[in-house]
């Protein structure tokens, strides 16, 4: 079964949904990272995270304090469980509101 972190949520992926008015969904506002886990590893993990820090650094996204790497692998963990060979996506969408000009970097 495929499941999905949904904002630490872990739910089966035909049980996910965003919103409508999701930036991502409604303008493209936002972006994705791919990470392959083999045996349990991710291979370049530092270079995924280092692309999409700075992805959001670029596209100026408002990073909470507690998004950083260990929050993320602990993420991708909670998600993973015990299967060691994964393909792993990370969205990031800016907050919700405004028309296609952002209210916010959240």
């Amino acid at each position: 079964m495929q499941l999905v972190n949904l904002n630490g949520d872990i739910l089966p992926i035909n049980q996910a949904a965003i919103p409508i008015s999701n930036r991502g969904f409604k303008y493209g506002d936002g972006f994705f990272e791919s990470i392959r886990m083999v045996d349990g590893k991710m291979p370049l993990w530092e270079l995924h995270l280092s692309r999409l820090f700075e992805t959001m650094d670029f596209l100026e996204f408002e990073k909470p304090k507690s998004f950083d790497a260990a929050f993320l692998k602990n993420e991708v963990v909670k998600l993973t469980g015990k299967t060691f060979n994964n393909r792993v996506r990370i969205t990031i969408t800016r907050a919700e509101a405004g028309l296609y000009t952002p209210q916010s970097n959240h």
